[in-house]
């Protein structure tokens, strides 16, 4: 069967409903379709570790009231997991059927990446919420788990199951905990925060197998060491959803390339959120900046573009905000950079738990991380973002405990430099 919709969106995350509705505020007239592989639609995928600990009701797991989708007249189709897109003949196929647009988005943001290991199968992840809901209806039964991953993603799921009272093993391949964000300061400071909290770190190592043995699981490491568990969690990062899409029909640069109106290479064909390499803030080159309010922005923008609108996404700037038994840590821009690539400015107490980094480039503050002590973290990702000029300006103020807006030099004032509210 065909049907006829004459705006498309593949996904429905966050990117995706949030282009439904951009697209019925310019148009609420032609038909709006959402398909997605996923049977919760609309679901938080940040608030996952809260709900598996018990904080976010089920409820609360769902961005948007019941009755949103009839309400806007968007036709919800779930459990359909696209398999090819016929961008000639404006054809899109799932595993149940096939559609026709006019216009089409697609936002079908992550998938997790799952190493090719004999016993992957036996290995759980930790991005959907029905993945946690099994992991959540088994944990009477669980006394220990083991992790691949000490990310964003491991260290969430570790902190979450921790609080049931379980044994948690996170295995690492590199030699630091958020070995894509902190460097060794940062990380030995997160690191000890984990053990502190029961938590057993194994670095250098990678899971090279998994087998049933008996009851649990056996989980043999690059160390010729092995582990028995009863979970065993794949958290080793995310990677965009984009293998429905032809070979050489849409410009791909490990995600879909789109231009400053979200738009592809393809006529009527626009991409947005986590499956993106969009224009980034600070450098203006392409990047895929995989968080949750920038695929918000972006689904918002590539909608009402969609109907027709003009109107331009100004470019990315990586935030990241988590907090792990209590830790908070914020980070902004660039976080980790060669030698001589930028002027770094720290400070590093281990003492306290607390960490700021600061890393300057051609005069202007392109990064910043902040372990413990985040209260002013606002404040340099306006810097950040409005690319102030630094060059008449007191470095080592920057680290200053009481920094401010009076810290600033009055040039500086000019540029009407707001803080930034880092979610």
């Amino acid at each position: 069967m065909k049907n006829n919709s004459y705006y498309l969106i593949i996904g429905s995350s966050v990117a995706g409903v949030a282009a439904a509705e951009s697209i019925r505020k310019y148009d609420q007239k032609n038909s709006l379709t959402i398909i997605t592989a996923d049977t919760f639609p609309a679901f938080s995928r940040p608030l996952i570790s809260y709900w598996l600990e018990g904080k976010v009701s089920d409820k609360d797991m769902f961005f948007q009231p019941e009755g949103f989708f009839s309400r806007k007249r968007i036709i919800l189709r779930t459990g359909e997991k696209v398999q090819r897109i016929n961008f000639a003949r404006k054809l899109v196929f799932t595993s149940r059927d096939n559609y026709r647009y006019q216009k089409l988005l697609i936002a079908s943001g992550t998938s997790p990446v799952i190493p090719e290991i004999p016993g992957k199968d036996l290995a759980l992840t930790f991005t959907g919420f029905s993945e946690v809901q099994k992991i959540k209806k088994n944990l009477s039964q669980i006394k220990s788990v083991v992790i691949a991953g000490a990310g964003f993603i491991g260290l969430k799921a570790a902190e979450a199951i921790k609080k049931h009272n379980k044994e948690v093993t996170i295995v690492e391949l590199q030699d630091r905990v958020l070995p894509t964000l902190l460097d060794d300061d940062g990380a030995a400071i997160y690191q000890r925060h984990l053990t502190k909290h029961g938590i057993k770190i194994i670095l250098r190592t990678a899971i090279q197998k998994i087998a049933r043995h008996q009851n649990q699981y056996a989980v043999s490491l690059s160390n010729e060491k092995k582990i028995s568990a009863d979970l065993v969690i794949m958290a080793v990062g995310v990677k965009p959803r984009i293998d429905f899409i032809p070979q050489n029909t849409l410009k791909i640069n490990r995600a879909i390339v789109v231009n400053k109106y979200l738009q592809t290479s393809q006529k009527d064909v626009y991409a947005a959120g986590d499956c993106t390499m969009a224009p980034e803030l600070l450098s203006g080159q392409s990047g895929n900046i995989a968080i949750w309010p920038v695929a918000y922005r972006q689904g918002k923008i590539a909608g009402a573009n969609m109907t027709g609108e003009k109107i331009i996404y100004e470019g990315s700037l990586a935030m990241n905000s988590v907090e792990v038994f209590g830790l908070p840590l914020i980070s902004v821009g660039k976080t980790l950079a060669n030698p001589g690539e930028v002027q770094i400015i720290k400070s590093y107490r281990p003492e306290k738990m607390t960490y700021k980094k600061l890393l300057i480039q051609n005069n202007r503050l392109v990064g910043a991380i902040f372990i413990n002590d985040i209260d002013r973290a606002g404040i340099y990702t306006g810097l950040i973002r409005e690319k102030v000029d630094l060059t008449n300006f007191d470095l080592p103020q920057l680290l200053k405990e009481n920094f401010g807006f009076i810290s600033v030099p009055s040039e500086v004032w000019k540029k009407k430099i707001n803080p930034v509210e880092v979610e």
